[in-house]
């Protein structure tokens, strides 16, 4: 069976990031950042990310065995403001940063239950932070969901500085 819970020790935060990095890097939309340099550039990001205050992030665990993991989701359940070109506005309910679960364990619902767990309904409106393969597959279960990660370079407070 399988339960979720916060990070709660370094080989947790070490799994999100390792995941988090090496699955990412790959992604078209990843930004310029050569392979070289990937993990020294990234690994110090993600870590701030996960850092940043109102920024969440559960496992998917076992419950009889809580060091195995599944896979995890990354969020900020706070309202999020996207600025539009004409200078406008927009308020998104969350920003996802990511979800990653094993390629084993794919296509289980493991992704549905992370979503519910950290409170993020996937046919409703969000904002997305890292692009993968996988969000363009998924794109009909996540018809609402918005590409932006112009809005997740910002932590909250500094975000009116968005062009």
């Amino acid at each position: 069976m399988i339960v979720h819970r916060p990070i709660e020790t370094d080989s947790d935060r070490d799994f999100v990031v390792s995941s988090w990095s090496s699955s990412f890097r790959t992604s078209y939309t990843a930004g310029l950042i050569s392979m070289e340099r990937w993990a020294d550039v990234m690994r110090p990001e993600l870590v701030a990310i996960l850092e940043r205050p109102n920024v969440r992030t559960l496992l998917a665990v076992d419950k009889k065995t809580p060091s195995h993991l599944y896979g995890f989701v990354t969020a900020d359940m706070t309202t999020q403001l996207e600025k539009l070109e004409r200078g406008e506005w927009r308020e998104w309910p969350a920003m996802l940063y990511y979800c990653y679960v094993k390629s084993a364990y794919r296509e289980h619902g493991i992704a549905r239950g992370l979503f519910e767990a950290i409170g993020l309904d996937p046919r409703s409106r969000f904002l997305v932070a890292c692009k993968t393969s996988w969000f363009s597959r998924l794109a009909g279960k996540i018809p609402l969901a918005r590409w932006n990660p112009l809005v997740a370079r910002f932590a909250t407070q500094d975000r009116s500085n968005a062009a």
